[in-house]
């Protein structure tokens, strides 16, 4: 056996379809033109997007980008693609934009403007606490109090529904 057969990643269906041509036009900042079916639509929207950055999250791939006609940054999911044809047009990323500060204040993958960050303080019992040290929720996190019963951590963020799924998942 070679260590590759040793070493177990998680198999993430949309990357294998997409993710190649997305990188690739990327790299050469080229408009693509996006056939998209939506959870809640019966029809395929065609979009043109100027593909920003990708990422990883919750065992799906994600595109972030603008459309031609709008400079409003949207998220897309690569599992909801239907067609990609990687354009002659080119695009300029804006040299302020950067993936890191376009989700600052958010876990996972939205960020709703009418969101704003706010200080949340989360008390953990049992384990919990362990597992927040070991892999915090969020880059604000700050551990502001600890007993032998529980812990408080503090953040600074925005609170979306990929923030409100996370937390739940750990009830009780």
């Amino acid at each position: 056996a070679t260590i590759q057969d040793r070493i177990i990643l998680e198999n993430i269906p949309s990357a294998q379809k997409f993710l190649g041509d997305i990188v690739d036009a990327m790299r050469e900042n080229r408009v693509l033109q996006v056939f998209y079916l939506p959870f809640d639509k019966d029809a395929t929207l065609e979009i043109e997007l100027q593909p920003y950055f990708v990422k990883l999250f919750n065992r799906r791939w994600y595109i972030f980008g603008s459309s031609s006609d709008s400079e409003v940054v949207k998220v897309f999911a690569l599992d909801r693609i239907e067609k990609i044809v990687i354009t002659d047009r080119l695009f300029e990323l804006p040299e302020d934009f950067s993936p890191d500060n376009h989700l600052y204040n958010s876990i996972g993958i939205m960020r709703v403007e009418a969101v704003k960050p706010i200080d949340i303080v989360i008390k953990a019992f049992g384990n919990h606490p362990k597992y927040l040290r070991s892999l915090p929720l969020h880059h604000s996190q700050t551990e502001v109090e600890t007993s032998a019963d529980y812990s408080l951590f503090k953040y600074r963020l925005a609170p979306t529904y990929d923030f409100y799924q996370d937390v739940f998942s750990r009830r009780e």
